[in-house]
């Protein structure tokens, strides 16, 4: 399976089911319709998992699986008489993942990422979890977790709820901390040695010093890089106030979201509303650019927000803006 097709298919299962008579006008037959061959491909995911024990996602925690099993779980939302066939899988895959997180995610993130892309295709690469994209990345995970803990044909399965909540919990505990950087502003003079995760608020508060910034850069704490990056670090978390409120209900995880996005437009921000990240933040200079993936991320962060909080200021499209404030509840 290429790495970007979770991506994919995450993309196009929604597409061809609300779409499905216009789908199947335009191809009929099994070798050209779209709607087949989603139908045809997840069956077959499923098959060749299942056909060695135990399957061999089990052995992966990256955000490709992840993907993975939000696949399946936007597939059985249209296909809902497929469920006692995935459904077991899935669950599988909550155990072992739960597993290998408790036994390999310490210290620090320890060794639970997996990796797996175009030059690692057997997934069996271990990234240390300070350098690791999965350890910033734990919020997309974590709202998996919750559409699949609320899924309709979970509603009667206590057993399986309070599985998936349980690994939810451990999710939450293992991630990186961002409540913990976003409340510690620092910029590129601040020396960082031995401090807790930071906020950078210049353009050259990273490990990768970049043209401008002026003399060398104090050893970076655990995960600072990543901390700084446009995709992984700002915009696929975005979400975690939103999503960890919906697990403990604090006001300081409800508030985390306009905090967050408060600090990026105070020291990033761009006049188109957004905020410069070209790979890292990088700053307010509007010579400065955003990366598409940066933007995508933040929308889809921006979505999720808006679903659960319900502030029509996430879903105007303003990813970072002066006029998002924190309403009374």
């Amino acid at each position: 399976m290429p790495p970007i097709f979770p991506d994919w298919l995450n993309g196009v299962i929604p597409m061809v089911f609300q779409l499905r008579q216009v789908a199947d006008r335009v191809d009929t037959t099994p070798q050209g319709n779209l709607t087949h061959f989603v139908v045809h491909y997840m069956r077959t995911l499923l098959a060749n998992q299942l056909a060695s024990s135990p399957p061999p996602m089990y052995s992966w925690f990256s955000l490709g699986t992840w993907n993975v099993i939000r696949a399946a779980l936007l597939y059985l939302s249209a296909q809902p008489d497929e469920v006692p066939k995935f459904l077991p899988f899935i669950l599988g895959y909550i155990d072992a993942a739960h597993d290998h997180l408790a036994s390999t995610g310490w210290p620090l993130g320890g060794t639970a990422c997996t990796q797996c892309d175009e030059y690692h295709p057997d997934c069996a690469v271990v990234v240390p979890g300070s350098a690791s994209h999965c350890i910033v990345r734990y919020p997309d995970w974590m709202w998996v977790l919750q559409e699949l803990h609320d899924a309709s044909f979970l509603t009667n399965n206590a057993t399986a709820r309070e599985k998936v909540l349980r690994h939810m919990r451990l999710v939450g505990e293992w991630g990186t901390d961002f409540q913990q950087a976003y409340t510690h502003p620092c910029d590129a003079s601040t020396n960082r040695t031995d401090l807790p995760n930071c906020f950078p608020t210049t353009a050259c508060n990273h490990d990768r010093a970049l043209n401008g910034c002026e003399g060398s850069l104090p050893p970076p704490p655990q995960a600072v890089a990543l901390l700084a990056h446009g995709v992984s670090g700002v915009a696929m978390p975005l979400k975690e106030g939103a999503v960890r409120w919906r697990m403990t209900g604090r006001d300081d995880h409800w508030e985390l979201s306009y905090l967050k996005l408060g600090l990026l437009d105070q020291y990033h921000g761009q006049p188109t509303g957004g905020f410069s990240a070209d790979e890292f933040l990088a700053g307010r200079h509007p010579s400065r650019g955003v990366e598409l993936c940066t933007i995508v991320e933040t929308l889809y962060s921006l979505n999720v927000m808006h679903r659960i909080q319900g502030d029509v200021a996430f879903a105007t499209g303003r990813s970072a803006s002066h006029s998002i404030h924190s309403p009374q509840r």
